[in-house]
């Protein structure tokens, strides 16, 4: 059904009855007045004459071809757009192959040759004859090449009303099939819409118009695109409602968009106030505390040293200090079993090394020592920790993915991934440093998204000359593989310990190897494993450090004699 468009205006039908208010003008065209009962019809079923019709020749594409509909410019239009720009247009009426009366338009493809119809029905519906274009192309896009400004609308009528408010001078063209297409048109001609120097979205101010126009701002490259902002639903609801001034206006005050990610002053104020939950939480000791001042949301913290020298031991010390201050924690241990890693968690509570008194199942273990384990887990970690049981899997989409539902899906706040140079043993032959660039770049996407801590663990290359496990100092080229790892890491901590130590092979040393807020680097304080209870904790440097002295040789070597 035709719906009314217009009411109460003078009557104009076969020179008018002398009503100044009772005719009525509707969306198919045709006016209606309720005075003297007269109405002017769209045509009836009929032919079109050739002197009216317009034509479109028929265009054979890749062996196939259709019949274009003959149709006519319109004499009386509702819409109050010149017959110059219908036809300059080719968009008009006449009827489909069922005799059915409609707006009929032709589409063309990137040539410029006539391949479809557009078919619209009083009803607001529409259909398409012949084979519209694979490349989809705006409508009117064959009229215009390049230019400093195009203006895109919602649909056809919009762009030729918007075409004559500018003066019929600026380029005007609409979406071919409403606000679906906006994806896929962009997208096609984004070649031809790099050819105009700024771009006009003049969409529909009704939610689907203001989103798809969101849409087509960010195919758009940064600074091309202006949006206008209209104080009625369309361009041709202001125009038949006679604020033509206004819609040229509209037009010429279409605001700049600024990208989401450009911020201004309002945006960066707002930035820098924002109340940030949890945004920071201590570090275990207070050597690294007092180098890093802190250990933030949103960074990466890389840990790298030789095997064997306590790196898990020294994470699930951080993962205790961070549940001790509130965090939800979660991991991804390449390394060992998912039993392990909870022996190592429920070592740091217990501060009896769990994973010596169970050498075996959880029922040896004798009732009082199974007692107070169980006590421990409900009390420190039972619905706080989460933990992925890998199962051998190596692949590092899947293993980021697992980290990001840990942090969004479950709430965990610190996550670890030991080791990420185990995916770069399970890569092929020459991919290694490939995965690792691929994973630290996934991780770093990960975590500005979610906000979480991430503990990276990392093997090292062999240094030539004394290897780690014996004290070498390990630097920032020290990392296997990938110098991303360093460059995308906002913390970098080495741990050096000397296993074969006489007298100092429990100590560990820290190093601060990079610090993106505060720049702080050296020695970062000592450790000590303690063997009864299974921690990790800070103490003095031990006397002569890591290094062996000749006395120290020469003794050992008289003890093995003696």
């Amino acid at each position: 059904m035709s719906e009314i468009i217009e009411r109460h205006i003078e009557c104009s039908i076969d020179g008018g009855c002398g009503s100044s208010d009772g005719m009525c003008v509707y969306d198919d065209g045709h006016k209606h007045c309720f005075a003297c009962d007269k109405h002017d019809r769209p045509p009836k079923a009929g032919r079109i004459g050739q002197r009216e019709a317009q034509p479109a020749k028929a265009v054979m594409k890749g062996g196939t071809g259709f019949k274009p509909l003959k149709f006519r410019i319109f004499e009386n239009d509702a819409r109050m757009i010149a017959l110059s720009t219908y036809r300059k247009y080719d968009y008009g009426e006449g009827h489909d192959n069922r005799k059915n009366w409609c707006h009929i338009t032709n589409v063309r493809d990137t040539e410029g040759d006539v391949v479809a119809q557009k078919l619209r029905y009083p009803d607001k519906t529409f259909t398409m004859i012949g084979h519209p274009p694979s490349e989809p192309t705006f409508w009117g896009q064959h009229l215009f090449s390049k230019g400093k400004r195009l203006i895109i609308t919602e649909g056809e009528i919009d762009a030729m009303t918007v075409f004559e408010s500018q003066g019929s001078k600026w380029p005007v063209v609409s979406l071919p099939n409403g606000v679906g297409s906006v994806k896929r048109v962009f997208k096609a001609q984004s070649r031809w819409l790099a050819g105009f120097q700024e771009v006009v979205i003049c969409f529909d101010e009704d939610e689907p118009g203001q989103k798809a126009a969101d849409q087509a701002v960010k195919l758009l490259r940064p600074g091309q695109a202006r949006v206008t902002k209209l104080p009625m639903k369309d361009p041709n609801e202001m125009w038949r409602a006679g604020l033509k001034a206004e819609l040229k206006q509209a037009i010429w005050d279409s605001k700049h968009v600024r990208p989401d990610t450009i911020l201004g002053t309002e945006g960066l104020w707002s930035k820098f106030t924002e109340s940030l939950p949890n945004s920071y939480i201590t570090l275990p000791w207070m050597g690294i505390q007092d180098k890093w001042k802190g250990w933030r949301d949103g960074e990466i913290t890389l840990i790298g040293a030789g095997s064997g020298v306590g790196k898990t031991t020294l994470i699930k010390e951080m993962l205790g200090h961070a549940l001790d201050q509130g965090d939800k924690v979660g991991g991804i241990f390449l390394e060992e079993s998912v039993r392990r890693t909870m022996q190592g968690l429920l070592t740091y509570y217990t501060g009896i090394p769990i994973h010596l008194r169970m050498m075996g199942n959880y029922d040896d273990l004798s009732p009082e020592d199974r007692e107070m384990i169980h006590s421990v887990w409900e009390d420190k970690l039972a619905g706080r920790v989460e933990l992925y049981d890998h199962f051998g899997t190596m692949d590092p989409t899947e293993l980021v993915r697992n980290l990001r539902y840990m942090a969004v899906g479950l709430g965990c706040r610190t996550l670890v991934l030991d080791h990420i140079t185990m995916l770069a043993n399970s890569a092929e032959e020459g991919n290694e440093r490939l995965v690792l660039d691929s994973t630290i770049q996934k991780l770093r996407s990960m975590v500005e998204e979610t906000g979480v801590r991430l503990i990276v663990v990392s093997h090292l290359n062999r240094p030539k000359g004394k290897p780690f496990e014996e004290g070498a100092q390990v630097h920032l080229g020290s990392f296997r593989g990938s110098t991303q790892l360093v460059c995308l890491s906002d913390n970098v901590l080495g741990i050096e310990r000397n296993q074969q130590h006489p007298t100092n092979a429990d100590y560990t040393r820290m190093r601060s190897l990079k610090c993106r807020i505060t720049g702080d680097t050296g020695e970062a304080g000592w450790l000590k494993y303690d063997k009864s209870t299974g921690r990790m904790l800070e103490t003095e440097a031990p006397e002569g450090g890591l290094d062996v002295t000749k006395e120290m040789s020469f003794k050992e070597e008289e003890e093995e004699t003696y």
